[in-house]
């Protein structure tokens, strides 16, 4: 075998070695997501992963296993590519419109196998503030976990009730939605280092 073939082989066996630890990687994000939404009594759907639409799973949201109702998308992200100065960032690309829009929002959860931390951003909030976003900034003090599940799920359903999905940027009228005195619709502005979202900040 010539030493042109030798380095071609072994380049393909870099590749392909790369390329099988990222889908390694990719399917324990989702199963973390998954296993930490079902142990905490929600309802986890996985959509099918040839279907490219920028989500990967919705949650049913319960309240002491009973439904609420109220449902999110999720787009996973697993990988330290992902991160960025302040925590993460999670490409918009020709998401921008649906995420945007949907019906369900859509929040981005990326796993960091180095941390073993999940960290976690409102993506359609993100983008009813700043269309043009090219990115959803996660920050790596959003982290979600067995602690902080049940605070989240409590944003997100107060988030949905308040008709942020239907109505971006207005109120649906309903008394005492907003927490720690911040409206949860794409208006919000938060303190320095306070998140990027009315969701207090949690920390393992």
């Amino acid at each position: 075998m010539s030493l042109s073939a030798i380095c071609r082989d072994r380049a393909v066996f870099s590749y392909r070695t790369m390329v099988d630890h990222r889908r390694v990687v990719a399917d324990r994000a989702i199963n973390r997501v998954t296993s930490l939404f079902q142990e905490s009594g929600h309802v986890v759907q996985r959509i099918d992963g040839h279907n490219d639409f920028g989500e990967d799973l919705y949650v049913s949201l319960n309240e002491s296993r009973r439904p609420t109702g109220y449902t999110i998308a999720v787009q996973v992200k697993g990988g330290a590519s992902y991160r960025s100065a302040r925590g993460y960032r999670v490409r918009v690309r020709q998401h921008r419109d649906s995420w945007r829009k949907a019906n369900a929002p859509v929040v981005c959860i990326v796993y960091d196998p180095t941390t073993d931390h999940l960290c976690w951003a409102n993506a359609s909030e993100q983008l009813r503030r700043t269309q043009h976003l090219r990115s959803i900034e996660v920050l790596r003090t959003d982290i979600l976990n067995a602690t902080s599940v049940d605070a989240f799920v409590q944003h997100m359903g107060q988030y949905i009730a308040a008709g942020c999905v239907r109505n971006p940027g207005q109120s649906s009228g309903v008394p005492g939605l907003p927490l720690r005195g911040q409206p949860l619709c794409g208006s919000a502005s938060l303190p320095p280092g306070e998140g990027s979202t009315a969701f207090p900040v949690l920390r393992r």
